[in-house]
């Protein structure tokens, strides 16, 4: 993502680390008046840099020299410096002053470096656009997201106007939290959703926030990354999914699911029974990873249902409304995309077709071979790998494409039998659907570079986009 516009961005690192008000169930107090705590802390903090006119070119250090306790340390300054470097270099933003900030993880303490980075609307038009170029920026540096854990310091979160996301690099990780707010609390009321209020103001009176925490587990036997934020998996061809859990008195239980533009989302909290459960015990809370609110915590809402604005991950709140905990059924329902605004690819040659969301119209094909080998390792068996190229994938850039297999059917009940494999590991083909001649598959560990777009792809082939028919050539 390149910024062509050089705007005030300031950059500095906190040595408290500031309570994420606006994501965190326990707090007592509105989002609102959270958001607006984190702002004036923010502000106050950044203050005398922007005042200061003796402030130099360059990144200042003022890391303690002392080693600090915990399982859980800094990266070395050279490591903060080269962070701290490419976000100057490629936003355009002033000085960057270092310092520590405590950090948690699993019951690991200790401290890391975090940098904040605040600007208004006229240098960012959404969060997205802060959040791809922060992820760009980690990419290109060697970190991988860990997406099965979006928060992993302790630093972060989610909810309206929120997102937190998860980078590790052999022992190090770095939480990234990026939020969105109102310049002041007054701007926003706390009886319309933030995102309402936000649509309605100047860009320089919204506030977007990155804050980028990297520290180094220096544990033993590092933990791997967990996370309370639960993803929602369809079963293939399924349109419903059910999550059943316990939320704790005045708690959330937080879920995730990732949904393509266009397609209806319906959200039911019931009892147990799968019956209606009384909005005393516990309501939903509904928003994108964008910011927009569908459902906010003041509607006390117990259904949803409506078309999904963009393809990206969905937040699902169960907040509890009792002094006790209680158990519910959370059902998704998510039925395929509606076909006359999707396109078809259509293969005579084989008999077969995919449908196609409407985002993938001036997709591209790219034929190949799979090739199937034997225990001593020589190819034995071979056969067409027909790949829908996504029309935004780029060598720069490349996104997740749909590979199918074409197999005959022969062939197929040789790899029933394993005479041959097509992958090094004990891992099959799956079939998506088959005609009178050939079987048509996805390749074992298709998407496990997990390429952009591969959740997607994912969901496309969940909703059963395969059609067959004769084929003009028969093998």
């Amino acid at each position: 993502m390149k910024f062509l516009r050089q705007t005030q961005f300031l950059l500095i690192l906190s040595l408290a680390a500031f309570t994420i008000g606006a994501c965190s169930p326990s707090s007592a107090l509105s989002e609102e008046e959270e958001i607006a705590t984190m702002v004036a802390q923010t502000q106050t903090a950044a203050a005398p840099r922007l005042e200061s006119p003796e402030a130099s070119e360059g990144i200042a250090n003022d890391v303690p020299p002392e080693t600090v306790a915990g399982d859980l340390q800094p990266l070395s300054p050279e490591e903060c410096e080269q962070l701290a470097g490419f976000m100057i270099n490629r936003m355009f933003i002033p000085p960057v002053e270092q310092r520590e900030i405590a950090v948690e993880r699993l019951g690991e303490t200790g401290y890391g470096c975090q940098a904040i980075g605040i600007g208004d609307g006229n240098m960012f038009p959404d969060m997205m656009v802060l959040e791809d170029a922060m992820g760009g920026i980690l990419g290109e540096l060697g970190w991988t997201e860990d997406r099965s854990a979006p928060a992993c310091l302790g630093t972060g979160g989610w909810g309206p106007g929120a997102s937190s996301s998860c980078y590790f690099q052999a022992d190090a990780l770095c939480e990234l939290f990026i939020h969105v707010d109102p310049i002041n609390k007054e701007l926003c009321s706390d009886d319309e959703p933030i995102t309402a209020c936000f649509a309605q103001l100047q860009p320089d009176l919204i506030l977007y926030t990155a804050e980028l925490t990297c520290a180094r587990d220096i544990s033993p036997s590092p933990k791997a990354l967990e996370s309370d934020l639960m993803r929602i998996e369809f079963e293939p061809g399924a349109i419903r999914a059910y999550a059943l859990g316990e939320v704790a008195a005045g708690g959330f239980d937080h879920y995730m699911l990732y949904a393509i533009e266009g397609q209806e989302m319906t959200v039911n909290l019931l009892d147990r029974a799968d019956e209606s459960i009384s909005p005393d015990i516990a309501t939903l809370v509904i928003w994108g990873a964008e910011g927009t609110v569908l459902v906010s915590s003041h509607a006390d809402a117990l259904f949803w249902s409506g078309e999904l604005p963009i393809s990206q991950d969905y937040f699902i709140d169960v907040k509890s409304n009792g002094d006790k905990p209680e158990p519910y059924t959370l059902e998704i329902i998510i039925p395929p995309a509606q076909t006359d605004s999707s396109v078809e690819y259509r293969n005579t040659e084989f008999g077969f077709g995919v449908y196609l969301p409407g985002s993938w119209e001036g997709f591209s094909i790219l034929i190949d071979n799979w090739q199937g080998s034997n225990s001593q390792g020589t190819a034995v068996a071979q056969g067409p790998l027909i790949s829908i190229h996504h029309p935004a994938s780029t060598a720069q850039q490349p996104r997740q494409d749909i590979p199918i297999m074409v197999i005959t059917f022969k062939q197929w009940e040789q790899l029933q039998r394993v005479e041959w494999n097509v992958s090094a590991a004990p891992i099959g083909p799956s079939e998506l659907g088959r005609n009178s001649h050939y079987v048509f598959a996805l390749p074992p560990r298709y998407n496990y570079a997990y390429l952009e777009g591969w959740e997607e792809v994912e969901q496309i082939l969940q909703g059963d986009p395969l059609v067959t028919f004769e084929p003009t050539v028969v093998p």
